[in-house]
């Protein structure tokens, strides 16, 4: 017996990941908008909706999160035509995340351990390999 035969699989949990992922990307991009308008406070109220637009955005397609344009003007209080804009800015921009991860990460060369007088990197892979070989 599979598992899905016994294990209903919530509709809202079998949809689209390239969807659900590109709608997830345009979300930070919108939250990352929304925490730099913060000059006063109109724009500080309006980077606060832009916040709320991009965490619904992220959760599409999990249970609970929006399913319509309907459900992402009352969750961030814009206007069906402001959340159109903030998407259209967002696809065209950069994913946040991609900016923060570290695209050549120096592996620890040096012996020294900045946590005391633990093993290298070396040696940790070593006493790994020697393990799963039994």
């Amino acid at each position: 017996m599979k598992a899905n035969e016994f294990i209903p699989v919530p509709e809202a949990m079998d949809g689209n990941q390239d969807f659900e992922n590109k709608m997830a990307k345009i979300g930070r991009v919108i939250m990352d908008m929304g925490m730099k308008m913060n000059k006063d406070d109109a724009a500080l109220e309006k980077g606060t909706k832009f916040g709320k637009l991009g965490d619904a955005l992220t959760t599409i397609g999990n249970p609970g999160g929006p399913k319509s344009m309907g459900d992402l003007v009352k969750i961030s209080g814009l206007s069906p035509k402001e959340i159109k804009q903030a998407m259209a800015v967002g696809q065209e921009m950069p994913d946040p995340v991609n900016k923060m991860r570290d695209k050549n990460p120096s592996p620890d060369i040096d012996g020294d351990d900045e946590f005391g007088n633990e093993p290298s990197d070396a040696e940790i892979d070593r006493m790994a390999t020697d393990f799963a070989r039994g």
